[in-house]
């Protein structure tokens, strides 16, 4: 007899120890190991779906940034003491422009009031900004049109990074209040 086969006789005859037999797995394993796969298959389709969804082509012409399923909602406050200037700045993918002629989106003020303008920015990659002035913003939903052209500082469109939504105290008309914006995109005019 071995010095282990000693030790372990031993530890039967005073602890109880007993070679433990190595079980099959059991059909509760397989049902649990199952349910996992079909769990993480499921959050993985809808993670994609969700990366499908921030950067999808409508038609061959059009591209759409859809927000979450859910309005853009950008709230201001330009009383004071807060800062007379409110931006809210969207980054983007790495997406060319080139090819393409008008921005759209569409917007609507909430209950609070209706500011008199908002400044929408677009800003490439060589930090180029230019500016355009949207006047007439309603109660009700609209949709908004620009052409690109309306933002003549641009002079690379091939990697444009962010717009920007900016509520400006001077030029505003209410101080305070909130504005959604849904389906922002670019399309080449149709």
């Amino acid at each position: 007899m071995t010095k282990d086969e000693i030790y372990e006789h031993l530890a039967k005859v005073y602890l109880g120890k007993k070679k433990k037999k190595k079980k099959a797995p059991s059909f509760r394993f397989y049902a649990l190991l199952f349910i996992n796969i079909f769990v993480v298959l499921g959050v993985g389709v809808l993670f994609f779906n969700g990366l499908k969804g921030a950067y999808q082509k409508h038609n061959r012409n059009d591209i759409y940034f859809s927000l979450n399923q859910y309005p853009l909602r950008i709230k201001f406050n330009l009383e004071p003491p807060f800062p007379q200037i409110e931006n809210f700045s969207l980054s983007l993918p790495e997406v060319d422009l080139s090819s393409y002629s008008l921005m759209e989106f569409n917007i609507k003020s909430v209950k609070e009031g209706v500011p008199a303008i908002l400044k929408i920015s677009l800003e490439n990659k060589k930090r180029e900004i230019s500016s355009y002035f949207l006047k007439r913003i309603s109660k009700k939903w609209q949709r908004v049109v620009i052409p690109l052209a309306n933002f003549p500082e641009i002079t690379d469109w091939s990697n444009i990074t962010k717009i920007h939504f900016v509520f400006e105290a001077w030029n505003s008309g209410i101080k305070k209040g909130t504005v959604l914006i849904e389906d922002i995109g670019f399309n080449s005019g149709r």
